[in-house]
């Protein structure tokens, strides 16, 4: 048996307010209509003074133009997501990652802000960053004496060495430029990651490159 519409409309209303997530709703003109307890929580105010403002007010990066361009992407998609900063207390700037979805109940177009803060996130993928971009340095500084070193004997620049001896080192060079390998493919995919290389997609010869 379905639920009738006066059941129905409390249950709405009861996911709306226990979320994890916070809620905003606005309408076309970005007034705030509806925030829900976790959207008081993570802006530290009351969910009554958040409803009344506009959402240039809480979002710093947004203004009336840009709210004109925002509303026809939400009426062209209907639901997409991104990332975006709002103001809390005390002018406290809160990453966020939003999914945004349109509606239209009854005549009135409305857009639903569902958030959630992405603060700690962010402070941990810039430690990674700084830990590879650090490690990788402190390993690449040694590896480059440290194949010049064996190169020169390999050479026999230091001074004649056998067959075997060659071959011993020349192992080591190749393992010494697979770790180098290793460590530049690192670095780009921590680049990719925080959004520093942009990727481009074009059709490829698969037999081709394959034969490469």
């Amino acid at each position: 048996m379905n639920l009738s519409p006066e059941e129905f409309h409390p249950l709405v209303e009861l996911a709306a307010e226990k979320t994890s997530d916070g809620l905003l709703c606005a309408n076309s003109d970005g007034k705030i209509l509806y925030a829900n307890e976790a959207a008081a929580r993570a802006l530290n105010q009351p969910a009554a003074t958040i409803t009344g403002r506009t959402m240039f007010e809480i979002a710093p990066d947004l203004n009336a133009a840009l709210w004109r361009e925002l509303w026809k992407e939400i009426r062209d998609h209907a639901a997409f997501a991104f990332e975006f900063a709002l103001t809390a207390a005390g002018d406290r700037q809160v990453p966020v990652e939003i999914s945004v979805h349109y509606l239209r109940p009854a005549r009135r177009e409305l857009a639903c802000f569902f958030f959630r803060d992405i603060e700690e996130r962010k402070r941990l993928q810039n430690l990674q960053q700084e830990f590879l971009s650090t490690a990788s340095h402190e390993l690449r500084t040694p590896m480059t004496v440290i194949r010049e070193g064996v190169s020169q004997v390999a050479e026999g620049l230091r001074g004649d060495i056998n067959g075997s001896q060659r071959r011993a080192l020349t192992l080591a060079l190749n393992g010494i430029d697979r770790m180098g390998r290793l460590i530049d493919e690192i670095l780009d995919i921590s680049k990719i990651e925080s959004g520093k290389v942009t990727l481009r997609r074009e059709r490829l010869d698969l037999a081709g490159l394959a034969r490469e």
